[in-house]
């Protein structure tokens, strides 16, 4: 239990992560305007029709990359166990429906999260080779 625990968090924190450094990458890719502070929604809601396809694309692949690693990290942690990666698809999906609720986003962008959370859940229970059989953990020796 407690290792499940730990992998939905360890699992989040580092889809959080690869969403932020990922997203970094693609602002530097595909900069905003200049003075745009983006991390002010009402700045953002404002400029959303002049960012271009390529960045809004690379948001959907943050949120890809960090569902994939983010679920990763939490099936090597829980002994594989798939549910847990759908926790973290879950949650990080969820953040990403905070930030679509606050910011205006097209239509294909919120289809393209659902599209990244599937895929990314999917792959990182495919990848590590995850069971839906709950894990046995190993006896400790000497009991």
């Amino acid at each position: 239990m407690l290792k499940s625990i730990g992998g939905v968090v360890a699992g989040v924190l580092a889809g959080a992560i690869i969403i932020i450094v990922v997203e970094a990458l693609g602002h530097i890719i595909f900069p905003p305007p200049a003075g745009t502070n983006v991390s002010d929604p009402e700045q953002l809601k404002s400029i959303i029709g002049q960012v271009p396809v390529g960045a809004k694309i690379a948001v959907i692949v943050a949120w890809f990359a960090g569902i994939l690693g983010g679920g990763i990290v939490s099936l090597l942690i829980a002994l594989r166990w798939a549910p847990v990666a759908w926790v973290v698809a879950g949650t990080l999906f969820a953040m990403a429906g905070i930030t679509m609720l606050q910011i205006p986003h097209p239509w294909w962008m919120v289809a393209g999260a659902i599209i990244a959370t599937l895929a990314g859940g999917y792959g990182a229970i495919k990848l590590t080779k995850a069971t839906y059989a709950r894990p046995v953990p190993a006896p400790k020796p000497g009991l």
